[in-house]
């Protein structure tokens, strides 16, 4: 049997407590600080894209903006974070990107890159990069600009319509009620005796048009309940379609709201 000499328990016992203080201490504590350590690795970047055209877009509307860094322009820019907001409705549109610190260089560029597109085409973008600091930046704001020949508004139903009858009854004689639908998801006209504008956004054959502004001239009492019926049924359009007969809005359930032909 072995033998221990005197004063190696002692020995032992200070190896023990050596290894605990220089060995363990150090792996637990290391362990502790990892989850602190990769926190503080991860940050956000905060802003708001707008655009400067007074639409609502579609519902299939969707914002993506992009951190990159921009630094080589003989290559593609490397995206080091990216956000993506859906459904967007309107100006301004608020993002958070988030992003690792280890891939930020000190000596290198970065920019915010924004898009809007509607069912992947292209909408609005920011034509030039926008440059940022991740580290050190404040809140952001992006503008975009529209996409040359891209419409809120189908061709077919772009252009001035003229009504020829609201809740199935023509106009008042002597009044003249008109519907125009520009590229940019307005709409204008005269309601037969106010003049009026909204906004208005189409997808497929679905219609959603904003409460109208009206001027607020005084008309008899039979025009003036017209003109309402009319801007109340604009606002209560939740389908369209196009035919040789004309342009028909309908409401959610799908009955006939107002009938309108092409202006000449």
């Amino acid at each position: 049997m072995l033998e221990m000499r005197p004063g190696a328990e002692v020995v032992m016992v200070g190896k023990l407590l050596e290894l605990m203080l220089f060995g363990l201490t150090p792996l637990l504590l290391g362990l502790i600080a990892v989850p602190v350590n990769l926190m503080a690795e991860e940050r956000n970047l905060f802003g708001q894209v707008f655009y400067r055209e007074r639409l609502l877009l579609p519902p299939k509307a969707k914002l993506t903006v992009q951190l990159a860094d921009v630094s080589r322009a003989d290559v593609a820019a490397t995206v080091v974070g990216e956000t993506t907001v859906a459904p967007v409705v309107q100006s301004p549109i608020p993002f958070k990107i988030r992003f690792d610190t280890r891939t930020i260089r000190p000596s290198a560029s970065y920019a915010l890159q924004a898009r809007i597109t509607v069912d992947d085409r292209l909408w609005f973008i920011n034509p030039q990069l926008h440059a940022v600091a991740p580290l050190t930046a404040g809140p952001q704001s992006l503008m975009v600009q529209r996409v040359a020949g891209t419409s809120a508004v189908p061709a077919d139903v772009l252009g001035d319509w003229l009504l020829e009858s609201l809740a199935g009854a023509p106009p008042l004689k002597g009044t003249t009620v008109t519907l125009a639908f520009d590229a940019d998801g307005r709409i204008a006209g005269k309601a037969g005796c106010n003049r009026y504008a909204a906004s208005v956004v189409i997808d497929g054959h679905t219609i959603a048009i904003s409460q109208a502004m009206a001027t607020r001239m005084a008309c008899p009492e039979p025009v003036m309940e017209q003109e309402n019926r009319f801007l109340q049924d604009l606002a209560k359009a939740k389908a369209f379609e196009v035919d040789a007969g004309g342009l028909v809005l309908r409401d959610q359930a799908g009955a006939e709201l107002m009938r309108l032909t092409r202006a000449a």
